[in-house]
Parts: structure tokens; C-alpha cells; sequence
């Protein structure tokens, strides 16, 4: 029989808040999108390798329910670091990924995240048409540091 993987009960928290306002679809979402490593070759086939240190930013997008309670308090943390980015305490936070093999066996999967601050201002929309994406507030975060952990 080949590898089993049932996903659920993931948690995500921000700055010691669990999330849970979340709205459908890919409601929370990591990404790493520039490489960690480089190597160029050289004259004679040399190699030469370096660590690519932005490739160790998350990006981190949340999309919520808007006008929720974890809406309002994000919203809160977004206006802090607008007034002032220089006084503004950078966020930490952690999402754990549930995963089970089908036998009753659980791993989690758990990036700790910090030195987080806010990479856009979530955006809006009006839509007479009953488009549900008018009801749902997208935030986008940059992390620093992360751990990516299998417990």
C-alpha cells in the first residue's frame, strides 16, 4: 500500500492570536519564491555556490472573512505599522500543518515565523453581482525567519 495523507485541523496563529476567520478557498498560504542556493560554473567546469539569503523570506497570505474579529484585530496591527514602521513590533507567529497516514498516526508540520511585517494594504470591492471575493479581506505578510519542523 503507498503513502497516505489526510489534511485537517491546521492551526495559525499571529502574534500569540489564533486565526479562525478564515474565508474559502486556500484560506492561508506560504510561499518561498526566491531561491535559497545559487552556483555558477565557471572556466574549466569550476562551481561556485552561495547561499541566497532572500530565499529565506515567507510570504504569507491570509484571506479572512471581512469585518470579522481576526479582521479587525490584523486591521489594528496594519494601522500601528502604518502610523509608525519605525516603533512597530515585528510580528511572530506559526501555522502547523495536521497530517495523517490513515492509520490513527498524526505529523506536524510546523514553520515558526518572524520578523513579520505587513507587505501590502488589503484591497476592497463592490459587487452588485453577488461575487463572494467582496466579502473577504486578503493580507499579505513578509517573514524573516522560519523554522520548518516535522513533529
Amino acid at each position: 500500500m503507498g503513502s497516505v495523507a489526510l489534511s485537517g485541523s491546521d492551526v495559525t496563529i499571529i502574534d500569540d492570536e489564533i486565526i479562525t476567520d478564515f474565508a474559502d478557498g486556500a484560506c492561508v498560504q506560504l510561499a518561498f519564491d526566491t531561491p535559497i542556493g545559487v552556483m555558477k560554473i565557471s572556466k574549466d567546469g569550476n562551481a561556485i555556490y552561495a547561499m541566497k539569503y532572500e530565499g529565506i523570506v515567507v510570504k504569507v497570505t491570509l484571506r479572512l472573512i471581512r469585518g470579522s474579529y481576526d479582521d479587525q484585530i490584523l486591521n489594528a496591527k496594519l494601522q500601528q505599522f502604518l502610523a509608525s514602521p519605525d516603533m512597530f513590533t515585528l510580528m511572530a507567529g506559526s501555522f502547523v500543518k495536521r497530517v495523517g497516514d490513515g492509520q490513527g498516526n498524526i505529523t506536524s508540520e510546523v514553520y515558526q515565523l518572524a520578523g513579520g511585517i505587513f507587505e501590502y494594504i488589503p484591497g476592497a470591492k463592490m459587487n452588485t453581482s453577488g461575487d463572494t471575493e467582496q466579502s473577504v479581506t486578503e493580507y499579505k505578510m513578509l517573514f524573516r525567519n522560519n523554522i520548518r519542523m516535522m513533529q
